[in-house]
């Protein structure tokens, strides 16, 4: 039997699913620094992926004032 050899981009495929199921089960409900740290990746890998992945803007956002400015902007619609 011949051993293969985990290329980059095998890699970050699965680290993409891995990033896929945490965040699925939480129905994006989550931040790319709560996933970093729940998967023991950066949150530079977790950000990268994202982008790759079209996910960015599915994952809440790290900074307060956005969630504020969301929140206001959905009470007066």
């Amino acid at each position: 039997m011949t051993s293969r050899k985990i290329t980059p981009a095998i890699r970050q495929k699965a680290r993409a699913y891995e990033i896929w199921c945490h965040c699925n089960a939480r129905k994006w409900d989550c931040t790319m620094a709560e996933v970093a740290e729940a998967l023991s990746l950066t949150v530079k890998v977790v950000r990268s992926i994202c982008a790759v992945e079209g996910w960015t803007r599915r994952l809440q956002a790290e900074v307060g004032h956005e969630n504020e400015a969301r929140d206001l902007m959905e009470e007066f619609a």
